[in-house]
């Protein structure tokens, strides 16, 4: 939705300059299943999102109340109209932006390729980009300290390792 994307450009740059390069990706031109919106699937009466509720049917038929030809029904499935789909993928996640000590925001990726590790966005106060930091693998951001330090955390067997890092 084109709203979302407004949205996010007004939270980077509060003064409505171009504090950081468009992240936004279309989703017909960045999924590789572009095609599948685009397909028409006939959708039997009564299955699709414009037709009343389902009837309500119990999880599962009382013992022996089935017949010998019958089978136990399949879900009905809800199929969401094209046209409520975004128009755009999300630039993050929720829950994937945290700020650190010096008043940075690092805002976790959604990563378009293969990354050996989360790739981090760290925007100043300004709303610029001030750097991209990619985490090694296995580890994740358990906190901050002043000056740019990053505290890690890595699993190790069944403990928990705490490493301290600059950025």
């Amino acid at each position: 939705m084109e709203r979302s994307r407004a949205a996010f450009k007004a939270l980077a740059a509060p003064d409505a300059s171009p504090a950081m390069a468009d992240s936004a990706r279309r989703v017909i031109d960045a999924s590789p299943f572009a095609a599948l919106f685009e397909v028409q699937i006939p959708i039997p009466d009564g299955m699709g999102p414009s037709s009343p509720a389902p009837r309500q049917r119990p999880a599962a038929p009382p013992p022996g109340a089935m017949g010998r030809d019958e089978g136990p029904s399949l879900p009905v499935l809800a199929f969401v109209e094209p046209a409520e789909l975004p128009d755009y993928k999300p630039a993050f996640a929720a829950g994937a932006v945290r700020a650190d000590a010096d008043g940075n925001l690092w805002v976790r990726e959604i990563p378009t390729h293969p990354y050996p590790g989360p790739v981090y966005a760290v925007i100043d106060g300004a709303g610029r980009l001030a750097d991209r930091v990619l985490l090694p693998r296995g580890t994740a951001i358990a906190g901050f300290g002043p000056r740019g330090v990053v505290y890690l955390g890595m699993r190790d067997g069944d403990a928990v390792r705490l490493m301290r890092a600059r950025r």
